[in-house]
């Protein structure tokens, strides 16, 4: 199952509560570019990223390209990174996000400017090229990928995540397309608590829901199939 924050709200949270150190937030989360969060399915760990790099590479695409990055998966992000931007052409270490694959997410982030030309992300870009792909098509491809959600937002806790979000869709032009996008009055839409390793019960995943509470989706609820 491969859902876009389009087909289905869910709350795109990387919330990790340890307190080991972690690089810079721009190797997690580069505030003016489209960024998705992929999940594996847990099976054929050693193959998952050569399977990515090839269905990438069918459409042109090089994962660590200017178009394409996999960046480095938070275990912890300290409060004073949280506002601190970086610019799109920032060098991330390959050898650091080696070690995301053979975990169950990875994050792939792509460049708006090179969309419409290799892919697409939204249909009715004026930039599209008639022969682009849109990127969930491509990353459908993918046997091994789960899932794919766009991350809005990254926090060692789901208050500074919350913040977080909060800011980049108020503040950065990236935030505010893609939440306009989404907030229409004719889209339904729900939010679901993922987790893994973890349980919540259901007081706790209420609150984490709440701390969400100012995204004010005009579109009506509808927790099947929004």
């Amino acid at each position: 199952q491969v859902l876009l924050l389009h087909l289905v709200f869910e709350s795109a949270v990387i919330d990790r509560t340890n307190n080991e150190t972690m690089p810079d937030l721009v190797t997690s989360f580069i505030p003016d570019r489209y960024n998705l969060l992929i999940e594996w399915a847990h099976k054929h760990l050693d193959f998952q990223r050569s399977e990515l790099e090839s269905v990438l590479d069918m459409f042109g695409i090089s994962l660590n390209g200017p178009d394409c990055m996999a960046l480095h998966l938070p275990s912890a992000v300290s409060d004073e990174h949280i506002h601190k931007e970086k610019s799109s052409d920032a060098k991330i270490d390959p050898a650091k996000q080696s070690k995301d694959f053979g975990r169950s997410f990875i994050i792939l982030s792509f460049s708006f400017n090179a969309q419409g030309k290799l892919f697409h992300i939204f249909d009715d870009d004026e930039r599209k090229h008639e022969n682009s792909t849109d990127i969930l098509t491509i990353l459908l491809r993918c046997t091994l990928v789960r899932s794919v959600i766009e991350l809005w937002g990254v926090g060692t806790t789901i208050e500074s995540c919350a913040k977080f979000t909060e800011d980049w869709i108020k503040n950065c032009p990236a935030g505010q397309t893609l939440f306009q996008r989404h907030s229409q009055p004719s889209q339904s839409w729900k939010m679901t608590v993922h987790t893994l390793g973890a349980t919540y019960s259901r007081d706790e995943q209420s609150a984490m829901r709440n701390q969400f509470s100012y995204l004010g989706f005009q579109g009506p609820v509808q927790m099947k199939d929004p």
